[in-house]
């Protein structure tokens, strides 16, 4: 492979991984847990610091998930920011971003929300059936607002 082609495999990949977590976050905010589900590889493990702890297997992570989130808000934003893609072999990469989460408890009173900022870390692998997934997710809120009115993220 000459560098060129090198160099454009690269970018393809970060292009393909950067359109993985946007579509991990968007499916996130439509409550579309099982499309949300489908980021994940079959035994992907979920560390999740000072919210769910450590959750193991794709159907386990989506059961923690989506009964821990859906009967607390109608409405959430996931920003991400600073992606950062390093390709770690030919079917392996990992990554990082900073996440601003905000969560409406009811649409109909906007004003009163949750909001936190973390750092999400992942392992991702490309599979020949479905491309890049999520192995391993490490998430960790750093700060929040405090107006964790279900409790969600306790700790």
């Amino acid at each position: 492979m000459s560098d060129l082609e090198a160099r454009l495999a690269r970018l393809e990949t970060i292009q393909d991984l950067t359109r993985l977590i946007n579509s991990y976050h968007q499916t996130a905010d439509r409550f579309d847990w099982d499309d949300w589900a489908k980021h994940f590889t079959d035994d992907a493990v979920f560390v999740f610091e000072h919210g769910f702890g450590e959750m193991a297997g794709r159907e386990g992570i989506l059961e923690i998930c989506k009964s821990s989130m859906d009967p607390f808000y109608d409405l959430m934003q996931h920003i991400m920011v600073n992606l950062d893609f390093e390709i770690t072999g030919t079917n392996t990469a990992s990554g990082r971003a900073n996440l601003i989460f905000t969560a409406i408890f009811d649409k109909e009173k906007r004003d009163n929300y949750y909001q936190s900022g973390g750092i999400y870390r992942w392992d991702f692998v490309k599979t020949p059936e479905k491309g890049w997934l999520i192995s391993k997710a490490y998430l960790d809120f750093i700060w929040n607002n405090g107006n964790d009115q279900g409790g969600v993220f306790d700790s």
